[in-house]
Formats: C-alpha cells, sequence, structure tokens
C-alpha cells in the first residue's frame, strides 16, 4: 500500500524550490547594477515574489486544504489564494479592495468568502498581520489575462488554487509547481525540458504545424475544465478513418465546419506578420480588432470543446476541420498493444494495460492501432484527468497519461 500525504508534507521540498534560482530570481544583470540600485531591485522582487517562512507555508497548505473540503450554502467551493501584501499587489498594478478588518486566517473564512473572489480573476489574499500571524487582508484583482484564449493565469508570487474538493495547485515564479490531490502530491520539474508537454508532443512526434498543436491542446484544457468527460480524435485529411462510423446526424453534410480553422489561421497570419494592411491603421483600430480576433478565438474553441459532452466523439483532422460528433468507435478485433509514460517522469514507459481503462480510454487505443497514418485520440476522463493516445509508426499504440486534472496540459 502506498504512503497516504498530507499537503504540509511538501513544505520542505516546495520551500527549496522556492528559494532556488527562478525566472523572477535570476535577475542575470544584477552583478551590473551599483549597490543601491542592487537593493532596490532586491526589495522589488520580494515585494513581487515573497516567499513565506516554513510555519506560514505550513498554515497555508493545511488551512486551504481543509477550505476545499468544506460547502458554503450547500455548494462546493473553489477559490484562489494569494501569499501577497497589499504593497506587492498594488506593484503589480492588480486592483485591491482592502477588508476594513483583516480577517483571520481558518478555513472557515476562506470558505464563506470563496464565492466573492471568482477563480480566474480574483484572489483572497494572505500576509502576515501586526503580530506576525497570518490574515486575510483583502481581494487583489488581476483581470483576466488569459485574453479568452489561454486558460491559465500564472503569478511571479505564491498562488494556491483549489480546483475541487480535496484538490489544489501551487504556482510560483509564473510556474506550475505542485498539484495536490485526494492523498497525492506531484512536484513538477523546474527543468521545463524534462517535462512532457502536450504542444511539443502534437507538433514533433505527431507532425502537426504548431498552430494546429497550439489549438489543439486550448481545446483540451477546455474539454477537461467542463468535467464531463469527452474524446477528439484527429485524423489525417483527406484519408477516410478505419473503424470509426459516424453518427447519421450528428455529421457535416459537406465537408468539413472550418471554424476553428479559419480564426486559427487568421491569428497566425496576424502574429506572424502576414496580415500587414496595405493603408496603415489607428492604433486603437488595430488593439480594438486584436481584442476582436480574440474573442472569436476564445468561442471557437469553446464551440468545439462543448461538443465533447455528447456521447460519442468529435472528429477533426489534422487542419481543424470539424467533420462531426457523437462517432462511435469499433472494438472488434485484437486487442491493441503499445506502451504507456507518465508525463510527470519523462522516459518512465512500461507496457499498455487496458483492463483497468473505461470504455473511452479502450475505443481510443482500438481507434488509433486501426489506422493507418496520422491517428490521434485525445481523451478526457469523467473525473477530471486527460490522456493522450498516438498511432506509432510500428501500428503500436503509445499513451502518454494521465495528466492529474488536466495539469501540466
Amino acid at each position: 500500500m502506498s504512503e497516504v500525504r498530507f499537503p504540509r508534507d511538501a513544505t520542505d521540498e516546495l520551500l527549496k524550490y522556492m528559494t532556488t534560482t527562478g525566472t523572477w530570481g535570476s535577475l542575470p544583470e544584477q552583478e551590473k547594477l551599483d549597490a543601491t540600485m542592487a537593493a532596490q531591485s532586491r526589495a522589488n522582487l520580494t515585494r513581487v515574489r515573497p516567499i513565506p517562512n516554513r510555519g506560514h507555508l505550513e498554515a497555508i497548505l493545511d488551512v486551504v486544504y481543509i477550505a476545499s473540503l468544506m460547502e458554503e450554502e450547500g455548494r462546493r467551493i473553489n477559490f484562489t489564494l494569494a501569499y501577497l501584501g497589499e504593497e506587492g499587489a498594488r506593484a503589480l498594478k492588480h486592483e485591491v479592495f482592502p477588508f476594513k478588518s483583516p480577517l483571520p486566517f481558518v478555513p472557515s473564512r476562506l470558505a464563506k468568502y470563496a464565492l466573492a473572489a471568482p477563480t480566474q480573476t480574483t484572489s483572497l489574499a494572505a500576509w502576515p498581520g501586526k503580530d506576525g500571524q497570518l490574515e486575510i487582508w483583502g481581494l487583489t484583482h488581476h483581470g483576466n489575462h488569459t485574453f479568452a484564449v489561454d486558460l491559465t493565469f500564472l503569478p511571479p508570487y505564491l498562488s494556491v488554487r483549489v480546483l475541487r474538493s480535496g484538490t489544489f495547485t501551487v504556482h510560483f515564479d509564473e510556474r506550475l509547481v505542485m498539484l495536490f490531490s485526494r492523498d497525492r502530491y506531484h512536484l513538477f520539474d523546474k527543468d521545463l525540458s524534462k517535462r512532457i508537454d502536450l504542444q511539443e508532443i502534437l507538433r514533433d512526434w505527431a507532425g502537426l504545424e504548431p498552430q494546429i498543436a497550439t489549438a489543439l491542446q486550448r481545446v483540451c484544457q477546455r474539454m477537461v475544465a467542463l468535467g464531463h468527460g469527452g474524446t477528439i480524435l484527429v485524423t489525417e485529411t483527406g484519408v477516410e478513418p478505419k473503424a470509426l462510423t459516424m453518427h447519421e446526424t450528428l455529421t457535416m453534410r459537406d465537408g468539413g465546419l472550418t471554424l476553428l480553422k479559419d480564426v486559427v489561421e487568421k491569428d497566425w497570419r496576424r502574429g506572424t506578420g502576414q496580415d500587414v494592411p496595405k493603408e496603415p491603421k489607428r492604433e486603437g483600430t488595430v488593439v480594438h480588432e486584436g481584442y476582436q480576433l480574440d474573442e472569436k478565438h476564445g468561442e471557437a474553441l469553446d464551440y468545439v470543446a462543448r461538443l465533447t459532452t455528447v456521447d460519442g466523439a468529435v472528429v477533426v483532422d489534422d487542419k481543424l476541420n470539424i467533420h462531426g460528433f457523437g462517432a462511435t468507435i469499433s472494438t472488434q478485433g485484437d486487442v491493441p498493444t503499445g506502451t504507456m509514460e507518465d508525463p510527470k517522469n519523462l522516459g518512465t514507459t512500461k507496457p499498455l494495460d487496458l483492463g483497468r481503462r473505461g470504455n473511452r480510454h479502450r475505443s481510443a487505443a482500438y481507434f488509433c492501432a486501426r489506422q493507418e497514418g496520422l491517428a490521434l485520440a485525445l481523451v478526457a476522463s469523467q473525473d477530471g484527468d486527460f490522456s493522450l493516445f498516438l498511432r506509432k509508426k510500428d501500428g503500436g499504440v503509445h499513451v502518454i497519461g494521465p495528466y492529474d486534472l488536466g495539469v501540466g496540459l
């Protein structure tokens, strides 16, 4: 039987992670600064990227964990807690709402006021009071920094985000640091080259164009966030997929829907400078058009993700044409063989075992094994985990997953 872990068990590892050199902490030009400027730079860094002491970090992990198990007016809660002072929040240009009287740092207060702080835009902020004990001094509102396309806000300061009961993530230094779920935790390697990145897999292993890989990753993030479970099958353009029956109704009559394809292509052309207007435009017009494109991009991603909530698979090709949803996969024939790889530990593989997998995962493996060309299956389970199935050149199936609760996508 594996060991049961509690959040505070991760304290030493988290402190080691935060106190070693990081993105914000490296200050490569530090040696070139005079003493006064160097001291000011360190002070500014400490203000927006403070590191709690051991006692405070243990309290944060304990209190957030207990609060995540509570309900408020019969509803499960989620929230984000920021370890950040009012001065640091203002330095980061956040809107702040300092309470007239700070609240005690206890689970019941976090749970009670969590509904006032939407997870993606606002955090409850904790900081040591005059007596040195943590207290909730107010709300810090960073706004929607995701621009309707990406779903994750990565702050420089310590941020603990509750995803569901007993489950939370820790972010620091603009990185995902840890996932705690149920009675286990995983610290993500600071060296990003040692992580399996979904975009990199889709781009380098599957040969998808970079903008296509990015779009599929964003759709998967949304599919997981819906909490329903679903499957997206990616086929080779112009090749009739095998072992797949398209829904008699939920299939495009002619060709494929180009909604996502068009907006991704336009966004890519904007980013590469290929859509430079012949006549110069006012700066305000350019900014407004950019926001409009971001909004349409986000809507297209949401559209595809929402299709996955219907039983059956969504079918797209490697150019992002949407051919249908509600499709069914045949599981007749020999059981697929292949390998499985853990996305949290690069290079750790073991033989593919479908015995403990649900129908959604088994059918994804069958689909990939039956194709002759490109075949991908992007699968979200009902409990929120995510796995990627690929067809290897030798005809076997390679599975990368699970991404626990989609964290790390």
